[in-house]
C-alpha cells in the first residue's frame, strides 16, 4: 500500500522548513549525534550493545544519513530506497522496529540541543511526523507521488487569493 508525505502530516512548506532545520543542525554533526545516541544509550540501555564498538563512525554515519534525507525530502523516487537500505543495515545488525521506535526521545533531544527549545516545542508536530516517515520507510513504506505535497511551486500557486 503506497503512502504520501500527507499521512505523516507533511506537506510542502514543512519539508523545506525540515530540509533547511536538518540542514543547521548537519552544522553541528558532532553535538547532534553525541547528544543522539547518549540519550538513547541512557534512556534504553538494552541498545548500546547493538551498536559497534567505532561511536564515531557511527555519529558519521547519523549525521551522513541526515544530511542525505535532507537533501532528497522532495525527491521520494531517491529518499525511498536511501532509507529502505538504512533499514536493511539495521536489520542484519539486529535492531527491530521497537528499537527505531526507541530512537524517537533521543532523536527530539538532539534536534533540540541544535535549534534551540522554542523553535522545536513550536514545530514539534512537524518533526514528530518526519520521525515517523523516516522509521516507517527504514521498515520497507513508501510514498506516494502526489503532486501537490510535494512540489512547493505547486502550493504556492493554489496559496494566491484565488486558492480554495
Amino acid at each position: 500500500m503506497s503512502r504520501s508525505y500527507q499521512k505523516f502530516s507533511l506537506f510542502a512548506l514543512d519539508v523545506i522548513y525540515l530540509q533547511e532545520a536538518l540542514r543547521r543542525c548537519i552544522t553541528q554533526e558532532d553535538l547532534l549525534a553525541k547528544t543522539f545516541y547518549e540519550s538513547l544509550f541512557e534512556e534504553h540501555p538494552i541498545t548500546k550493545r547493538l551498536f559497534g564498538s567505532e561511536p564515531d563512525k557511527q555519529r558519521r554515519m547519523f549525521a551522513t544519513l541526515l544530511e542525505s534525507a535532507a537533501a532528497e525530502m522532495m525527491n521520494p523516487n531517491s529518499l525511498e530506497p536511501l532509507l529502505a537500505s538504512v533499514g536493511n543495515h539495521h536489520r542484519k545488525h539486529h535492531l527491530t522496529n521497537e528499537h527505531l521506535e526507541m530512537g524517537r526521545i533521543p532523536f527530539f533531544k538532539a534536534v533540540t540541543k541544535c535549534i534551540g527549545e522554542t523553535e522545536f516545542s513550536e514545530q514539534f508536530t512537524t518533526w514528530n511526523s518526519l520521525y515517523s516517515m523516516l522509521v516507517d520507510l527504514m521498515q520497507g513504506g513508501s510514498i506516494s507521488d502526489d503532486p501537490v505535497i510535494l512540489k512547493p511551486e505547486i502550493y504556492q500557486q493554489k496559496s494566491g487569493p484565488d486558492s480554495d
